[in-house]
């Protein structure tokens, strides 16, 4: 009877709010909220999502399928599932490049080319079971050749807003020739699958389909980068917390390829954001912060703010000592902002023109935050939002 009564409600709404709920649940869809923002949610291989809020709400009537389609087939999954007939003893990079092939010839032909998000999941089947890195593929050009004609025809195909990879970080690292370090990996447990995004603006023309060149492919290391014109790369690489509670912690060098996306990759990418849960101080280094500078805008979030309930969760801390970890997140943060010594976020020459952050409501990152942006405004530093400041146009010349 309830139930009957739920599907009245929903049919005899007007068609102007049916049309709001389309697109609230169809923005919500292409990465539905987590309780700890860092760490990637576990993706099906069938590519199917039966709870589907879209997908549920589309089996009521005939009309919200009629107005849930379009939104429904602009969110795509491709699975990258092991090939049958491969060998069990066959090396990881063979299988991988053997599952990418077997993909690759089988693309979706009746979805339409223009959607809203495309999602790659790759599962953590196709890490090395003796936990070592697959090889470097910028040295190989069967890899190279193999992830060229892999990211062609799907660029071919497809045509998205949002590009997200699902992947062990040793796979990522093979996608974008770059050999994360995996030798302590066993004490990052909940990092053994992370998220590369790219996203390119909602105001760009369709771009057209082009040929496969097969003459620079074997030497083609960037072009997932530079296949469309990606305005911003997010990294979301798990939590650390666990490996806070291995003696001497600070010694254990966690499985990532940060290293390899601190300087841009294509030309027209100029957003970089990296979200990791409580990342030890040597994250993000001197170094990293000097390649980050190329970057016109900046974003990290290492807390679980607003979300601190599930600090009370011995599944996501372990054995971790809490006071370690703010401590060594608001290092990072000291590191990164420093007006005195001069962080080279903002040192002249620096691209950087906006950062930001998803750890303001921590009290002791807001009070940090504000006093080293207040000695950065004599350089035109303004905040303009809660955990945001700009570099003011005047200042730009």
């Amino acid at each position: 009877m309830e139930a009957s009564q739920n599907r009245r409600d929903l049919t005899s709404l007007p068609t102007e709010i049916k049309l709001l709920i389309t697109s609230h649940l169809g923005h919500a869809s292409s990465e539905p909220p987590s309780g700890i923002p860092q760490i990637p949610r576990v993706l099906s291989n069938s590519g199917t999502r039966a709870s589907s809020p879209l997908k549920t709400l589309s089996l009521v009537t005939q009309e919200w399928r009629t107005l849930l389609r379009p939104t429904i087939l602009s969110h795509v999954l491709v699975p990258i599932l092991p090939v049958a007939d491969t060998g069990a003893n066959s090396a990881a990079t063979t299988r991988l490049r053997m599952a990418l092939k077997s993909t690759a010839a089988r693309l979706p032909s009746h979805l339409p080319s223009r959607i809203s998000s495309l999602t790659i999941y790759i599962p953590t089947t196709f890490s090395p079971s003796s936990g070592a890195a697959l090889r470097n593929s910028a040295q190989h050009t069967t890899d190279i050749i193999t992830m060229h004609d892999f990211w062609a025809s799907l660029f071919q195909r497809f045509d998205p807003l949002r590009l997200a990879i699902h992947a062990p970080p040793c796979v990522l690292g093979w996608l974008t020739t770059n050999v994360p370090a995996t030798e302590d990996a066993w004490a990052f447990p909940s990092m053994n699958l992370q998220l590369l995004e790219l996203t390119q603006p909602f105001h760009l023309p369709t771009q057209p389909k082009t040929e496969v060149s097969t003459e620079t492919s074997a030497w083609d290391t960037q072009y997932l980068f530079c296949a469309r014109p990606w305005s911003s790369v997010r990294l979301v690489e798990g939590s650390m917390m666990q490996a806070y509670g291995v003696y001497e912690y600070f010694h254990k060098r966690p499985p990532t390829v940060l290293g390899g996306l601190c300087l841009p990759r294509g030309e027209t990418i100029k957003a970089f954001s990296d979200c990791v849960l409580f990342p030890f101080s040597t994250h993000v280094d001197q170094l990293q912060l000097a390649c980050l500078s190329a970057y016109r805008s900046v974003h990290f979030h290492f807390s679980p703010a607003p979300n601190e309930r599930v600090l009370d969760d011995p599944r996501v801390v372990g054995k971790a000592d809490l006071s370690d970890c703010w401590r060594e997140m608001e290092q990072i943060y000291k590191r990164a902002v420093s007006a005195q010594p001069l962080s080279p976020l903002f040192a002249p020459g620096a691209a950087l023109r906006e950062f930001s952050t998803g750890d303001y409501s921590v009290a002791s990152i807001r009070e940090l935050l504000d006093g080293e942006f207040a000695q950065h405004a004599a350089a035109g530093w303004r905040a303009v939002g809660e955990g945001r400041w700009v570099l003011t146009p005047e200042q730009e010349c």
